[in-house]
């Protein structure tokens, strides 16, 4: 199996947003009533996903296939935000419920980064491609980033209804560091109390 990891590029952008998707989709088809398509366009019609190439944003591919996406953020990364098609066209298309416990989630999922850090916004294996070890490559690309970046502190966060992959994400060298319980309508919405940052120190 051959495995590259490399920066993410405009024509990659379906299959990314496809893959992306899935995670997205597991998140929030727990309060909407969105099928997985109807999802993926309200990704799209939001501008949740980057057309052009954008800092820290990058693929792994097996075998020349795209099967992996990791985002990354630092503060001194140049990232460019799409346009979405506007909150009165996303109401019409999608309801006003929908419209505004999606985008509520969404950006109840954003951190605050401090400048000595490199933070995991989100990883996403294909479902096709799970149990390669693709995920742990893709993590090990990004602490390697750190070391260039002479970053002090690789973090990422994990949903409380999510202990597998916290465990997983123990057992590679991450510690708890901090714990962000959510208002409670956010809890509902998500099936999860709170979600628990952690660390992994950059030396």
């Amino acid at each position: 199996m051959a495995v590259n990891i490399r920066k993410y590029k405009k024509s990659d952008y379906e299959n990314t947003l496809k893959i992306a998707n899935q995670l997205f989709y597991d998140i929030m088809g727990k309060f909407n009533n969105f099928s997985e398509e109807k999802n993926l366009n309200f990704l799209k019609d939001v501008g949740a996903f980057p057309l052009d190439e954008t800092d820290g944003l990058y693929v792994i591919e097996s075998d020349n296939e795209v099967a992996g996406v990791m985002n990354l953020s630092a503060n001194e990364f140049v990232t460019k935000d799409e346009k979405s098609i506007g909150l009165l066209k996303l109401i019409f298309k999608y309801g006003l419920y929908n419209t505004w416990v999606t985008i509520t989630v969404l950006n109840s999922l954003k951190t605050k980064l401090s400048d000595n850090e490199l933070y995991v916004d989100y990883i996403v294996v294909d479902d096709r491609h799970r149990g390669k070890g693709l995920g742990s490559q893709l993590l090990e690309f990004g602490f390697e980033l750190a070391k260039e970046l002479n970053k002090e502190e690789y973090t990422l966060k994990v949903l409380s209804s999510n202990p597998r992959a916290k465990k997983l994400y123990e057992s590679i060298g991450f510690t708890e560091v901090d714990k962000d319980v959510y208002p409670k309508f956010i809890q509902r919405m998500l099936k999860a109390e709170c979600d628990y940052k952690l660390l992994k120190e950059v030396k």
